[in-house]
């Protein structure tokens, strides 16, 4: 099953697979269809629920990391982002540290690293 332009309300496939590194982003673009799962945990238990939360845009720098991306960044072999499980983010007009202490103290969001 091939990956939908939408992933979630609020994500889409896009985004979620955008890098500065413009040299990998065809590549960066076609992750195995096994992973459309986890790309939909991703949104559904985190993503979606920080941007509910804070009624505020998510901005995504990076989620998914094809394998070469990960590699040329400098990545952990084990990183989180080659299984779409992971996104680096900012909410629009909130302060990391306020999310990260939602996430961390009041939330219930599961979340790894």
């Amino acid at each position: 099953m091939p990956f939908p332009d939408r992933i979630s309300p609020h994500f889409t496939f896009r985004e979620l697979t955008i890098t500065e590194h413009r040299e990998f982003l065809d590549r960066n673009r076609r992750p195995p269809d096994r992973l459309l799962p986890a790309a939909q945990a991703l949104c559904e238990r985190i993503l979606e629920p920080i941007r509910v939360y804070f009624r505020a845009p998510v901005v995504i720098h990076s989620a998914y990391r094809c394998p070469a991306l990960n590699r040329a960044i400098g990545g952990s072999k084990r990183s989180q982002h080659v299984k779409f499980e992971a996104a680096d983010f900012h909410v629009v007009g909130i302060t990391l540290g306020a999310v990260f202490n939602w996430i961390r103290f009041s939330s219930r969001l599961r979340y790894g690293q």
